[in-house]
């Protein structure tokens, strides 16, 4: 049995105050900027402090409650003439993390004899934990990002950690999302040269390559994602040995990538042409001599060896002041490697050339504009087509970040759109369209519907379409904004529904043809009470149903704040959920001081219920929260 060990447990009121103290006596350093062979040097400083601290969150698990941590980023950057450098280091610090022994203590102690399973075994249950907690709650520094960058006006150049997106996101989109606590950057380099060309039209070529970098470090659950030692990735966490794991394997290898991209042509048009090639390392099943194989066995697109994307784009900003266009054409071949020379199988499975999965895509939009009215149609038609997803242990214990994705193809759809289950945008046809009509300066009126069908949803990652595997999916909405006292106060909400049914129910596993069904509000007003004094209020209501509930549920949140511009902010919030099994009601509060322009301080007390959260077509699965969480910034 491993040791027991004991922690020191810290009041909320200890923490709070720790956060403020931080904050508060946080002191500015002087840097001077001065001037280098007539050219300015200027440095720019971030430091962003967070201190949380978990209680029980009420879910059916004890492994994520009464824990700690302490999570801090340095940023900094300093320009000069054509040059840009900036580096950043993270480092977290976890405090009363829970414990193995207790957690397996309290499930023996809470076991009933009345439940239809035997009580749970000691020692078993202990290392489960163990097992569990071995890349969680890990103190941790790291330079999670760095590089050099010349930018002149033709050429610009990176080398270290860069993001990039090709046309619309379709096959490469590095990129950083807050709202999901998603930082991923390419390692590598890139290079980007404007061609010389005739008056009224431009041409540019960029090539980048490099190792896919995400965030090590999930900070809402404390997990660590662990890959090999690898000197371009110096300092990052490694696979770590504790007493319930001795051989302990990476949870992320990391993915090659290549990418080029010509755009250019007359000013009134934009061609593009983009290709993309995304390695995997080999398995540890084809080779027992690299250090940086891939130990785990993904399914579908995660498996693959090699992936290439190449797509053709045009785009039309400007159609005689009335209107725009966007197309993007997609191919995606998915390769995979002979099986090796006298290769067992009975140590495991390897994907073959006989897997090999072909895709194709095809995005387009349009908007028109006259008067006071205005048009978008967006529309999409997706066979196979599969995001570039991060080469993670995505069947292990860090689905935490099984989100981290290489490209994002668009749904068409508003960006926090999270009812888009299984495959449901590797094998779709549909769109959607938007009407708006500007009432007067301050009034504008709108609505969107949207049509799919889709055959990933209830179907599988095959893309079989034939109609036992079709989903069909009304999306809907109208909405109003208006705005009030020369556009100090503000008034918008929409009332939406979405409608997915199944083509060909079967009668025995869905009794009924609803997969899915919901009915929304969302809102966000503003009033201006006097000089820089305003309330606002800001929350959605959602009534839902799927398939594994016979009965709908409501959910929502509601927050009022009052705002004393732009120095503080002070806010409760309500959260909701009827859903069976779940508690029903959050409460929280929560401060914002903005001291200055270079300081400010972030306070959360309260609840928050677990839900699905998207941006743009990436979603995560957020854990409830119950605690206290503090944020400083300071920049100099």
């Amino acid at each position: 049995m491993p040791p027991i060990t004991h922690h020191t447990h810290r009041t909320p009121t200890t923490i709070i105050a720790a956060a403020l103290t931080t904050a508060l006596t946080t002191t500015a350093l002087a840097f001077e900027a001065g001037t280098i062979a007539q050219n300015p040097l200027t440095i720019d400083i971030t430091e962003t402090a967070l201190l949380n601290y978990n209680f029980n969150n009420r879910n059916n698990t004890a492994i994520d409650d009464n824990w700690g941590s302490w999570h801090n980023r340095l940023n900094a950057q300093a320009q000069w003439n054509h040059l840009i450098f900036g580096f950043r280091l993270d480092s977290s610090l976890f405090f009363s993390t829970p414990d193995p022994n207790n957690l397996a203590e309290d499930d023996i102690a809470n076991w009933s004899s009345t439940n239809a399973t035997p009580p749970p075994d000691l020692y078993d249950t202990t290392f489960k934990y163990g097992r569990d907690l071995s890349n969680r709650y890990r103190n941790v520094a790291y330079p999670s990002k760095l590089y050099l960058t010349y930018s002149g006006p033709r050429v610009e150049a990176t080398v270290g950690d860069l993001y990039a997106q090709f046309g619309r996101g379709l096959i490469l989109s590095v990129r950083k999302i807050d709202e999901l606590t998603v930082d991923t950057t390419i390692r590598g380099g890139k290079l980007s040269y404007r061609l010389p060309m005739p008056k009224g039209s431009k041409l540019r070529v960029s090539g980048l390559g490099g190792y896919l970098n995400p965030l090590r470090v999930d900070e809402p659950t404390g997990r660590v994602l662990e890959a090999p030692s690898a000197w371009y990735f110096a300092g990052m966490p490694t696979p770590f040995e504790s007493a319930y794991i001795a051989n302990p394997r990476p949870t992320y290898v990391p993915d090659q990538l290549l990418g080029v991209s010509i755009e250019g042509g007359p000013d009134f048009a934009i061609f593009g042409l983009h290709g993309v090639s995304l390695d995997r390392p080999d398995s540890c099943l084809r080779t027992d001599s690299s250090s940086n194989c891939t130990p785990f066995g993904n399914q579908f697109e995660r498996g693959s060896d090699k992936i290439r994307n190449g797509s053709f784009s045009v785009s039309v900003p400007n159609i005689a002041d009335h209107g725009s266009f966007y197309l993007e054409v997609a191919a995606q071949q998915q390769r995979n490697k002979p099986l090796p020379s006298g290769f067992d199988p009975s140590l495991g499975s390897l994907r073959t050339p006989d897997d090999d999965v072909n895709g194709h895509a095809v995005y387009g939009s349009v908007s028109a504009h006259t008067g006071p009215f205005s048009l978008t149609v967006e529309g999409k038609h997706y066979r196979k087509f599969f995001p570039l997803s991060a080469n993670i242990d995505a069947n292990g214990s860090v689905n935490e970040f099984s989100l981290i994705q290489y490209s994002a193809p668009p749904t068409t759809l508003p960006v926090y759109v999270d009812t888009e289950a299984n495959f449901f945008n590797t094998c779709v046809t549909g769109g959607r369209g938007r009407l708006d009509a500007r009432v007067s300066d301050d009034w504008l009126l709108y609505g969107w519907v949207g049509r799919y069908a889709t055959w990933g949803e209830t179907g599988t990652a095959s893309c079989d379409t034939s109609r036992e595997n079709r989903n069909d999916v009304w999306d809907g909405a109208v909405g109003f904004e208006a705005t009030f006292e020369g556009r100090k106060s503000h008034a918008f909400a929409w009332f939406g529904g979405r409608d997915d049914q199944l083509a060909a129910p079967d009668p025995i596993a869905y009794p009924s043809s609803v997969y899915y069904r919901e009915g929304y509000i969302r809102y966000d007003f503003l009033k201006h009470l006097a000089r820089t004094f305003y309330l606002q209020v800001q929350g959605n209501v959602r009534n839902r149903k799927n398939d594994k509930s016979p009965d709908s549920w409501w959910e929502g949140e509601t927050y009022t704040g009052v705002q004393w511009n732009p120095h503080l902010t002070v806010a409760f919030g309500y959260e909701f959920l009827t859903q069976e099994g779940h508690p029903t009601h959050y409460y929280n509060g929560s401060v914002h001081w903005q001291i200055d322009t270079d300081k400010s301080l972030r306070l959360f007390v309260g609840q928050q219920r677990g839900a699905m959260r998207c941006m743009s077509g990436v979603c995560r699965e957020f854990a409830a929260f119950e605690g206290a969480r503090a944020e400083a910034v300071v920049r100099f």
